[in-house]
């Protein structure tokens, strides 16, 4: 639906969550991600981040989405290549309670074994 907005206001009873504009009383956020204008979110995960319930100015709006290309960058997302996460999204099981780590190369080989990492 193109009036989905992921909200980034602070000052919104709305702050960081998804949520159909038009189905709301009264829209009360000055600033949202337009999730259905933006082509690198038409497939992603909605990352969890300081969520149930957010803490204001804490972060927000947090998602795996497509990546753009070699010049493009994120201000807080993981992009990937459409394909890989598409991969990714059918491996994911929500039963499982998936957590997002994110390490450098050198943080990755050392605790590999100790956290039963891929």
């Amino acid at each position: 639906m193109s009036t989905t907005d992921c909200v980034d206001d602070t000052t919104s009873s709305h702050y960081n969550t998804v949520i159909d504009r038009s189905s709301v009383p009264r829209v009360d956020w000055t600033s949202a991600e337009h999730m259905r204008q933006v082509g690198q979110y038409e497939v992603g995960v909605i990352v969890g981040y300081n969520a149930m319930p957010p803490a204001k100015g804490r972060g927000s709006c947090i998602f795996l989405h497509i990546w753009a290309g070699p010049q493009s960058h994120t201000a807080g997302c993981t992009a990937f290549d459409e394909a890989k996460l598409r991969e990714l999204i059918k491996w994911l099981d929500p039963k499982k309670r998936p957590l997002l780590v994110q390490l450098t190369a050198y943080d990755y080989r050392n605790l590999r074994t100790r956290w039963k990492l891929p």
